[in-house]
Parts: structure tokens; sequence; C-alpha cells
């Protein structure tokens, strides 16, 4: 019967490693596309002020910023205060598994049973992350229409 449950455990441990590497994949994915609409905003800005106001903020700027620092961009061009809203609750989970969720896979302690609760979490966080990808598409889109 410890074998079984070994086995379990290693099943599982194996299962929240690759749910937790594609959650970060996807907060990833969240800062590149913040970066896009940063991009296209900055450049459709300057387009519009056609040289009246010097305007010389690019993608660059942005580059290595993090995700906290990015939102706080975000949330001063675009008018959807829901998804900044959720912007700023991903930014804390994000957090948690980039320092702490990974030490999970450390902890002897851990049994099979909670293991399947974190997977079932991080499957939460990957929902959340794509209905974020989507809302920022749809963002860009507004912009790109005016």
């Amino acid at each position: 019967m410890t074998d079984n449950i070994d086995d379990l455990k290693k099943q599982g441990q194996q299962l929240y490693s690759r749910g937790a590497n594609q959650v970060l994949a996807g907060f990833q994915l969240i800062e590149e596309m913040l970066k896009s609409y940063l991009e296209l905003h900055f450049n459709m800005t300057r387009v519009l002020l056609n040289g009246r106001l010097y305007f010389e903020f690019r993608r660059e700027d942005y580059q290595d910023a993090a995700l906290g620092r990015l939102t706080q961009v975000f949330s001063k061009l675009c008018a959807n205060g829901p998804l900044v809203s959720d912007l700023r609750a991903v930014i804390k989970r994000r957090d948690h598994i980039a320092h702490r969720a990974l030490l999970k896979l450390y902890d002897e302690g851990i049994t099979p049973q909670e293991y399947s609760q974190l997977i079932d979490e991080l499957n939460i966080d990957m929902q959340r992350s794509s209905d974020i990808m989507n809302r920022i598409v749809q963002e860009m889109g507004k912009l790109r229409s005016e």
C-alpha cells in the first residue's frame, strides 16, 4: 500500500510541476500581451499627436518590466476597470506561484489529495489567465478600430 501512495504522490508531484510551469508561462504571455497593448497605444498616440507634443514612450521602455509595473501603466491607458482589477489580482497569485508554490515540489509531507487540490487551483489559474488574455485581445481590437 505504501508503494501505491508513493506512486500517487509522484504522479501528483509531476502533474503539479507541469501545471505550475504552464500557469507561469501563461503569466508570461499576459506580460507580452500587455507590452503589445502598450506599444500599440503609444504608436497610436504618437500618430494622433502628429508632432504637436513631444511623446517618446515606446515598448522598449517597458520591455523588462514585470507584471505589476505593466498593469500599473495599462491601468492608465485602458478604461476597462474590471480587467485592470483582475490583472491586479493575478499579480498576487503569480508572485505566490513563482516564489512559493514550487517549494511544494520539495515538501515530503504533501499527500496525493493535497496535490490534487493544488492542481485544481492551478486549473483555475489557467482558466483565469486565458480569460484575461482574451479580454486584452478585445481591448487591442478596440484600439485598432478607433
